[in-house]
């Protein structure tokens, strides 16, 4: 038997391997690579371009108009910016320049929370912060609120703003996403393609409540140093993270592109809770979902302490208003059942909305559109009216048309046709007169 064929097979079929070998790690580390991130070479141990390059403007000075750095809560409203959105010199949203002092006869109602608070992607005079004072000019209701943050940040920011502000009522903020952020201490590691890819404190489960994480990264030196040299700084970033338990440097073959691509998918993989918010959705308990509970445990308490009235506002995702419609639970049913439990008080936007005749995109796309802030000002107003905390008081003349007028101007519909515009505004008195 000559055995040059079978050595010519032999050689074949490795080299065949060899090959398919190469290419399946080769497009594993192009999937990687596209789909940004941390870790497109390998674990922890890199930053992505998209993020070395957002980190360095940062560190440089050339920050995003409305975010700053802060020590404490890892960024926060730029004070003082005047881009998209306007800032005052105390680091609150607002149209108007805002003071500690509480202007004589009013209430001053301070929100604290995300990006829904914040109003991201509505003209500053539709948020309902702004709409609230519209309807209720005896109201001051100060917005608190920044993109990306939790309600852990947003606790803290709310701790460290009452000595100065004093408000009579205060309102946390949570969307229904915010279970993911309570469990995060740097952004990228929960959403590899965040355009703020900074560090945050977050709190641990402890026996006797919760214990906080101070932020990782409380100085600017320290992102140059992570840009520097960003393996030791991830490393370290990694030890109090939720998601980045994954994202373990990794050593020998599990370096290799198809095997990170793998425990990649493995972890959105719909079995595993791998979220809080999948875990929540699921009915199963989550440590996102209890620091969440401890956390609004905490607000409640220094809240009443602080001599402010503290309630829960709660916002329904796009998702959630489709569910609600479906008859089906939400996933933050176990925060409900938490705060009915505790008696707490809390606004739940999710009927307000969800009982309205427009689609879910056309209340939140993502955020809330102009028209849901205007809804959810409404509600949050006759819920703070039935609870005595604000003293009935007729609105306005006008400001029925005054409103509608604005949202069909908004942003939402500028690039419409007038016959349409015209007929926006129509639709949205009529909606407004339905709940005012």
């Amino acid at each position: 038997m000559n055995p040059a064929p079978t050595a010519r097979r032999r050689l074949f079929v490795l080299l065949t391997v060899a090959g398919l070998w190469v290419f399946a790690e080769a497009a594993s580390w192009l999937v990687l690579t596209l789909a940004d991130g941390v870790s497109a070479d390998g674990g922890v141990s890199t930053l992505s371009e998209a993020h070395r390059a957002i980190l360095t403007r940062f560190v440089e000075g050339d920050r995003p108009s409305h975010v700053a750095h802060s020590p404490t809560l890892g960024w926060t409203a730029s004070p003082g910016a005047q881009g998209e959105y306007r800032i005052c010199r105390y680091g609150l949203r607002s149209e108007a320049d805002r003071r500690p002092e509480l202007p004589a006869g009013r209430v001053r109602i301070a929100t604290f929370g995300d990006s829904f608070t914040f109003g991201a992607e509505v003209n500053g005079l539709l948020t309902f912060q702004e709409v609230l004072m519209r309807l209720r000019p005896d109201l001051e209701v100060l917005n608190f609120g920044v993109p990306g943050y939790g309600p852990d940040q947003a606790y803290l920011r709310f701790l460290a703003e009452r000595p100065l502000w004093r408000p009579d009522v205060v309102v946390l903020g949570f969307m229904t996403e915010n279970f993911n952020r309570v469990v995060n201490t740097f952004r990228p590691f929960y959403l590899p393609q965040t355009g703020l890819p900074f560090a945050k404190p977050r709190f641990l489960l402890a026996a006797d409540g919760l214990e906080l994480v101070p932020n990782p990264l409380p100085d600017l030196r320290d992102y140059r140093r992570l840009l520097e040299r960003p393996g030791p700084v991830l490393e370290r970033l990694a030890e109090h993270d939720f998601y980045a338990r994954g994202w373990a440097r990794p050593r020998l073959w599990g370096r290799l592109p198809t095997v990170r691509l793998v425990r990649r998918a493995l972890r959105l993989w719909p079995g595993e809770s791998t979220s809080a918010l999948a875990a929540a959705a699921a009915g199963a308990d989550h440590e996102g979902v209890e620091i969440t509970r401890r956390l609004f445990d905490r607000f409640h308490l220094e809240a009443e302490a602080a001599g402010s009235t503290p309630v829960i506002l709660l916002f329904p995702r796009q998702q959630d208003i489709g569910l609600y419609r479906r008859g089906q639970p939400v996933p933050y049913s176990p925060l409900i059942d938490h705060l009915e439990v505790r008696t707490y008080s809390y606004v739940d936007l999710l009927g307000a909305l969800g009982d309205r005749p427009e689609s879910p995109r056309e209340l939140a796309d993502p955020h809330f559109t102009p028209r849901a802030h205007a809804y959810a000002a409404v509600e949050i107003l006759r819920h703070l009216q039935r609870e005595g905390w604000v003293p009935a008081g007729e609105v306005p003349p006008g400001v029925r048309a005054e409103l509608a007028r604005a949202l069909a101007a908004s942003d939402s519909y500028s690039r419409l046709d007038p016959a349409t515009r015209r007929w926006v505004q129509a639709q949205a008195e009529r909606g407004l007169d339905a709940v005012l």
